[in-house]
């Protein structure tokens, strides 16, 4: 027998009226990019490229750039990105918050807290639709097929031209995260136990 138990999200992820004071970037002035970068079927790489055909500041959160990825950011972006290492769960929670929107590429995940993070903070979500990915982001994201970089550049620019629609992603996640939490994934992973041990 098979029992599906979502994991959970970190409370500390909320919506805050509180700008982020420790990046160059105004509110609502730049994507977010949050995980691993090495692996392949993340796609980095096109968040970089959309980050380009858009125009707005890159902020990368994760481990430290080495120099092959540092060299490559400064030439496709110039100037246009920060690289952040180590942060808190709070100011994890002020990108989000201050963020135009989350880019989510990646093309396969057994989860994937993060959405649910950025969906919790009231954060726009822009992803692939394979994978957990759908399960997980429910309506409050835009997900793409056969994702690349301009599809994911219409998104954004979509999500630019419609204030209405952005309102409609941030309350559908606002709504499906309230679904998650880690109270839930324990008392149903206790119910589990109970049942096979009788």
């Amino acid at each position: 027998k098979i029992k599906v138990i979502y994991n959970g999200v970190n409370e500390e992820y909320r919506v805050l009226n509180e700008k982020v004071d420790f990046i160059p970037f105004d509110k609502g002035g730049y994507l977010l990019y949050v995980g691993d970068r090495k692996s392949s079927y993340k796609n980095f790489k096109l968040a970089v490229e959309s980050s380009v055909k858009v125009n707005l500041p890159l902020v990368i959160v994760g481990s430290p750039l080495d120099k092959l990825e540092k060299k490559y950011l400064d030439i496709i972006l110039l100037n246009n990105y920060i690289s952040l290492t180590q942060i808190s769960n709070r100011e994890l929670n002020l990108l989000y918050n201050n963020a135009f929107c989350f880019l989510y590429p990646s093309c396969y995940e057994g989860f994937g807290i993060p959405l649910l993070e950025a969906q919790r903070a009231g954060c726009p979500i822009i992803s692939s639709n394979t994978s957990s990915i759908p399960e997980v982001a429910g309506k409050g994201a835009i997900l793409l097929d056969d994702i690349d970089s301009n599809k994911i550049a219409e998104a954004i620019n979509f999500i630019k031209k419609s204030e209405s629609k952005r309102a409609f992603l941030i309350e559908s996640g606002l709504k499906n995260s309230k679904l998650f939490s880690w109270e839930k994934c324990y008392n149903q992973t206790k119910e589990v136990y109970e049942k096979n041990m009788c």
